[in-house]
This record gives structure tokens, C-alpha cells and sequence, in this order.
């Protein structure tokens, strides 16, 4: 059975991407202790994260825990 699709707004989509790198950015240590020699995640993290809408939810991610 297939998945109905979605459809995204480019702001739907940049709101998507930022709240997957906020999410990896928590569990990449793990992956790095036990996969340390294979970096592409951390590249497309650090890839992700500079676009605006990425800071945008770290910045709010950093009110909400505080």
C-alpha cells in the first residue's frame, strides 16, 4: 500500500529540515563514538544548519529548554 501524499510549502519543508537537524544535532555524538571514521552526517548537518530557517528553530530551541 503506498502513503497518500503531502503536499509541502517551501516554508513547510524548510520547517521540516530544521526540526531533522535539530533532532540529529542531539544524536550525533552517539553515531560519531561508534562511527567516528564516517562523517557524512556531521557534513549534512553542518550543511543544513546554515540556512536561515535552521537557526531560526535552534534559536528556538534554546528558549524552549531554558
Amino acid at each position: 500500500m503506498r502513503a497518500p501524499e503531502i503536499e509541502l510549502s517551501l516554508d513547510d519543508l524548510r520547517a521540516v529540515t530544521s526540526f531533522a537537524t535539530a533532532c540529529a544535532t542531539w544524536v550525533l555524538p552517539v553515531f560519531e563514538a561508534a562511527r567516528g571514521g564516517d562523517d557524512r552526517p556531521r557534513r549534512a548537518v553542518d550543511e543544513a544548519t546554515t540556512t536561515d530557517a535552521s537557526r531560526l528553530v535552534h534559536r528556538l530551541d534554546g528558549r524552549l529548554r531554558t
